[in-house]
């Protein structure tokens, strides 16, 4: 038996037939000597040539007969695996996906030491569960049949299930966990003076404004609910948390004694909407999104926000993708507002014939607002290149950031600091995800990182190295 595809129709999930090897069997199926035995004499079968029947029936299309032969199977061994992967393939097809669910839980329970039998348990309870339109529960499905795929191309093939299903639910979500040692938890200054390009000293900064190690743990999850499309719209609204939690090390808190972790935790919660809208004048659609939430630091509120952002692809090709994007933001501070206005292009190209992937962006902020020392130009530059077969044991995502900020105006204190303010930094970072010891469809991921800033204010000479450990979904 091999497992059906997953498709999805116009009107939602739908079961289609696969295509079925059928088994070549030469079943001994040999009636006694008559020797005046009656018209009616009934053929004996052992377990494995009923087993045989059975699959030989799926495979020619007789649904009602392998589900009835699986059943009797089930009367001589009621946690029969096989029999009961015959229910988990049967029973939708006859107009009960809810048993083929059943069915399914129970076959996987009992085919603990059967791989290869696991696989294919896991991907016909996903069409049942598809049948029976519970496409989270075929999603959770494809993912334990990751786990037990007996080869590249059967992984392959899970994936692409797993994202058509994805892509048709109403519903879909994204978490992201990860923990990071880091050598600057607080965005501190690498050094304990407070100077001014190079040459002015103000005095000695405190252990909270200095570099402080420890812990970063942070999550990042997501919600999205499409809307009904229309032949020139696709909309959707959703939530979005970020949040990260700090500890500090024993250094750290040598240095600033009454600093805590929790001083320096963030989170933002934000309501979203997004709509892709086509015009007959445009070749490709313009992509229009909106955002509204609050932030918090150290436990207190940090403001409100909203935010906006139109995008459009000047490419769209296999070989690689540009798109540029105007996005403005309004934030609400104790300190006063904030306007921001950022323009942005970004793309990649497919390199090689393996499929690595070269990103790039390119982004332009302007910041103005009624707090002091808040006008500003910021540039960041962002380059990328993912490697599409691993290396070793590992897929490599290679990432370098450089980024200026430049406030024509700036002071400390009451001191104006002719100039005003000018940092620049630089970033490097290195992922690797482990394909191998993957699990459920997450691999666990190693993101080695570091980033500098140089500034003429040193409060803002920043270095931080962290070594952050995480999960990433394989599909």
């Amino acid at each position: 038996m091999e497992p059906a595809p997953l498709r999805h129709g116009g009107r939602g999930p739908v079961l289609r037939p696969y295509p079925v090897r059928a088994l070549a069997l030469a079943l001994a199926l040999a009636l006694a000597p008559g020797g005046g035995r009656a018209a009616d004499d009934r053929v004996t079968l052992t377990l494995p040539q009923a087993h045989a029947l059975a699959q030989q029936a799926f495979a020619s299309g007789d649904m009602a007969f392998a589900h009835a032969l699986a059943l009797r199977l089930l009367e001589a061994n009621p946690k029969d695996p096989r029999a009961l992967l015959l229910i988990a393939a049967t029973a939708p097809a006859l107009g009960d996906p809810a048993r083929g669910r059943t069915a399914g839980r129970e076959a996987w329970a009992a085919a603990k030491d059967a791989p290869l039998l696991r696989y294919e348990i896991a991907r016909f309870t996903a069409v049942a569960a598809v049948a029976d339109n519970r496409p989270g529960a075929a999603q959770f499905w494809l993912r334990r049949a990751a786990d037990v795929a007996p080869n590249a191309d059967a992984a392959a093939r899970t994936a692409a299930d797993y994202r058509r299903i994805r892509a048709a639910r109403r519903l879909s979500y994204n978490i992201d966990v990860s923990a990071t040692p880091t050598s600057n938890v607080n965005g501190g200054a690498s050094g304990d003076a407070l100077v001014v390009n190079g040459t002015l000293p103000l005095g000695s900064l405190s252990g909270d404004a200095q570099a402080l190690s420890g812990i970063t743990a942070a999550a990042r999850v997501s919600l999205v609910w499409k809307l009904p499309e229309t032949p020139t719209t696709r909309a959707r609204v959703g939530l979005r948390a970020y949040a990260t939690a700090n500890r500090l090390s024993d250094d750290a808190k040598d240095l600033a004694p009454d600093a805590e972790g929790k001083d320096f935790n963030f989170a933002v919660l934000e309501a979203t909407a997004g709509l892709d809208w086509k015009p007959e004048a445009l070749l490709r659609p313009l992509q229009l999104s909106l955002g509204a939430g609050k932030s918090w630091y150290g436990g207190e509120v940090l403001g409100d926000h909203l935010r906006g952002e139109v995008g459009w692809h000047l490419i769209a090709t296999p070989q690689g993708v540009i798109r540029v994007s105007l996005g403005a933001e309004r934030q609400w501070r104790d300190t006063g507002m904030v306007n921001a206005l950022t323009w942005r292009v970004e793309g990649g190209r497919s390199i090689g014939d393996a499929g690595d992937k070269l990103i790039y962006g390119l982004a332009l902020k302007r910041v103005a607002g009624e707090a002091r020392n808040t006008e500003h130009t910021a540039a960041t530059l962002d380059l990328g290149y993912d490697f599409a077969r691993p290396v070793g044991p590992a897929l490599l995502s290679l990432r370098a950031t450089a980024g200026m900020k430049d406030y024509p105006f700036y002071s400390i204190g009451l001191l104006g600091i002719r100039d005003g303010r000018e940092d620049l930094s630089a970033g490097l970072s290195v992922e690797a995800a482990f394909p191998a010891l993957q699990r459920f469809g997450y691999m666990p991921k190693v993101t080695l990182s570091a980033e500098e800033t140089r500034s003429n204010i040193s409060r803002f000479e920043t270095r931080n190295i962290g070594l952050s450990v995480g999960f990433a979904s394989s599909f």
